[in-house]
């Protein structure tokens, strides 16, 4: 009998947002922020492992998104 597959889900939330000004992440989407309802969703897919990439304004992302259940990686590059 195989295993069980192992599935992942990737968030992709590392642009910079150099032309806007701010974290595109923070910005209002449907009641929340885009980068919490990307995540509300990707919680519901019920995935093994969720991780999340962030990159410019990362700090300051950390501070205004519950990032529960997901492993952040930081791409400062």
């Amino acid at each position: 009998m195989p295993p069980d597959p192992f599935v992942s889900g990737l968030v992709l939330a590392a642009g910079g947002s150099s032309r806007l000004g701010r974290p595109k992440q923070l910005l209002p989407y449907g009641g929340a922020t885009l980068l919490e309802s990307v995540l509300a969703t990707a919680r519901e897919c019920r995935f093994d492992q969720l991780l999340v990439a962030l990159g410019g304004g990362a700090d300051q992302i950390r501070d205004a998104v519950d990032l529960s259940g997901a492993e952040v990686l930081v791409n400062d590059a």
